[in-house]
């Protein structure tokens, strides 16, 4: 019998989820598996590519050392049982048919469901990382959310920019990019680089992985892709991409005849207005006629244009030029001084952070 509260069943369950297990094919793969160790329950599940798994210390269980699986319904059932409730495990490994016996104890209530499970000997082992710790702090956590939006999503065709790049060249940076956009971030990094794939980044974006400073394993090899990240109770166990990133460096503009600097009281309305832009184009034109004014400007064919128009800071003569609204606001919530050239170079959005984005123009636009 193991008895955890469904409040740390529910915060457990909440970064477990990043990894998307519930949707597998596998029945085995959409179950948790929970191991009990030393008075404490680690939850754990994978795609058979990452390993994610989160302890909860404060759990009361027999001192003896047990494993068995949770079904991705039942872990779902008594994590939204309620605050202040407390959930009593017990399981039965008969290998015909085992089952989950799952109670939820209240002040003067308590409800009992039984559930169907799988073997926990059938469960992959978890993946052994031997190597290197590196400590880097919260704030390379942070620099890795910041870029991710800019990622690829084609893993087929593109497989080593849909994803991070972590770079210990020019003192560490993160950069992601699709082709169209990219986001660079000063960051420490691990000593060697590597391409960290989308669906770890998108557990790593987690709250409980961007609080605290986290250690990251890797092999000494460089032929063996596995990395480890760990932050307080959580670890998340990874592959790396392999081959080389494009040399992001190359289409980094380094001349401009302008600039302009949104005011900061203006910048995440703006960023809101272009994110909430419909239609199939989603294109906007920026021009400079009224002194001291920037104007967005939103036509789709047959629809009604849709017009902004917000006072910014102007330092030469700036071209008319035209974005996905997207991409722009992707590189606005970065920063908030865009450099450019004329409308058909890239232009470069910065930050004094160091943060920056490279932002393709449009060609044609209505």
């Amino acid at each position: 019998m193991i008895l955890v509260s469904a409040t740390e069943l529910q915060s457990a369950r909440r970064i477990l989820t990043r990894l998307r297990f519930e949707r597998l094919q596998s029945p085995v793969l959409t179950h948790v598996l929970a191991t009990v160790e030393n008075g404490a329950i680690t939850l754990a599940v994978t795609d058979g590519v990452h390993w994610l798994e989160s302890r909860i210390p404060n759990a009361t269980a027999p001192n003896a050392n047990v494993r068995f699986l949770i079904p991705a319904k039942a872990l779902a059932d008594a994590a939204r049982s309620g605050i202040g409730k407390i959930v009593q495990l017990d399981f039965s490994d008969e290998p015909v048919k085992p089952l989950l016996e799952v109670t939820v104890l209240g002040r003067s209530t308590q409800t009992r469901t039984i559930y169907p499970t799988e073997l926990a000997s059938d469960f992959p082992n978890r993946p052994v990382v031997e190597g290197r710790t590196t400590s880097v702090p919260k704030e390379t956590m942070l620099a890795i959310q910041i870029v991710a939006v800019c990622a690829a999503t084609d893993i087929v065709n593109r497989p080593t920019i849909s994803g991070v790049l972590f770079s210990p060249g020019n003192e560490g940076v993160v950069v992601a990019s699709d082709g169209k956009q990219l986001a660079c971030a000063p960051a420490k990094v691990p000593d060697r680089g590597l391409i960290l794939p989308n669906a770890a980044v998108h557990v790593l974006n987690h709250p409980d992985f961007t609080t605290d400073d986290v250690e990251i394993l890797m092999p000494e090899s460089a032929e063996d892709f596995r990395i480890q990240f760990r932050s307080g109770f959580h670890t998340l166990i990874a592959k790396t991409v392999a081959g080389t990133y494009p040399n992001y460096r190359q289409v980094i503009p380094d001349h401009f005849s302008a600039s302009i600097t949104i005011l900061e009281s203006h910048r995440t309305p703006l960023v809101s207005w272009l994110r909430a832009l419909k239609g199939p184009l989603k294109y906007v034109r920026l021009t400079w006629a009224k002194t001291g004014h920037l104007t967005l400007t939103q036509t789709d064919a047959g629809a009604t244009p849709m017009i902004i128009e917000i006072p910014v800071n102007i330092d030469g003569d700036p071209p008319t030029i035209s974005f996905s609204a997207r991409y722009l606001a992707n590189a606005l919530a970065i920063g908030a001084t865009i450099q450019l050239l004329d409308g058909m170079h890239p232009c470069l959005v910065t930050d004094p952070s160091g943060n920056f984005s490279v932002l393709m123009p449009v060609r044609s636009c209505p």
